[in-house]
């Protein structure tokens, strides 16, 4: 399995949500030839390490999942939803070089052990998609520092990065379940939650560290505070050619004492 066979796992051909899979991870994958995971063998089996990653937060519920939780234990989530028959969307938008702000290694290492395991990707293209955050995008939990030289790497999401409220209506999801692990959602979330409300759907918060589940409750933001919002996201962080996220912050020129 080379890295391009990596990303076709993740990317998939037979499910309606690989439109919103991210691809600016797979070109930065390290890795040489490895092997597929033998699930059902007649002896021994090799077994993931997510294999016992508790979802009892799901309740056997259909719904579109938004898993904004720290980028490993996010792609273990959906690796381990994938096993109740979930497909895994890697929607993180961003690039990984060295000396990045937000560290990706970990992520890398997950896509390539999680593209050894079948039994985590459901061929069935009515399987119910489980899209893939990072809640450290903004970089601030990982405490990296942001001078000239480092590869800036924090990121974002909107509403037009995860399909909308009548496309999940087409695929006969009525419900959204957002898991994280903060006592408030991220921004960006929390907008596309209250977008997904708008659209008629109903939308549940799944708190993975008590497994407690509550209904979006409160007051939407306004349209104008909505718009601000929207404007300083999509300024205050730089985008690649290709719509991702990640460039090298200038380093300053030397002064000069001619």
């Amino acid at each position: 399995m080379t890295s391009r066979r990596v990303e076709d796992v993740w990317l998939g051909s037979d499910h309606p949500w690989r439109t919103w899979v991210k691809r600016p991870l797979f070109a930065s994958l390290p890795i040489e030839e490895v092997e597929s995971a033998t699930e059902q063998p007649p002896y021994r089996s090799d077994t993931s390490r997510w294999s016992g990653e508790g979802v009892a937060w799901l309740a056997g519920q259909r719904a579109a999942i938004v898993i904004d939780l720290p980028g490993p234990t996010a792609i273990e989530t959906a690796l381990a939803l994938g096993r109740h028959g979930f497909r895994p969307v890697l929607s993180i938008n961003a690039s990984s070089q060295p000396g990045e702000v937000v560290d990706m290694k970990p992520l890398l290492a997950l896509l390539v052990e999680g593209a050894r395991f079948a039994s985590s990707f459901p061929a069935d293209a009515a399987a119910p998609p489980a899209f893939i955050l990072d809640s450290r995008r903004d970089g601030e939990s990982d405490g990296r520092q942001r001078g000239p030289g480092a590869f800036d790497n924090r990121w974002t999401i909107f509403a037009g990065d995860l399909p909308s409220g009548e496309q999940l209506r087409t695929a006969d999801l009525r419900l959204v379940v957002i898991a994280h692990d903060r006592d408030a959602l991220h921004e960006d979330v929390e907008a596309i939650a209250w977008s997904c409300r708008r659209a008629g759907l109903e939308v549940r918060l799944a708190d993975v560290r008590d497994h407690r589940i509550t209904v979006l409750s409160g007051t939407p933001p306004g349209w104008i505070s909505r718009y601000f919002a929207s404007v300083r996201r999509r300024f205050s962080l730089r985008r690649q050619w290709d719509g991702s996220y990640g460039h090298r912050i200038p380093i300053p020129p030397q002064p000069s004492h001619g």
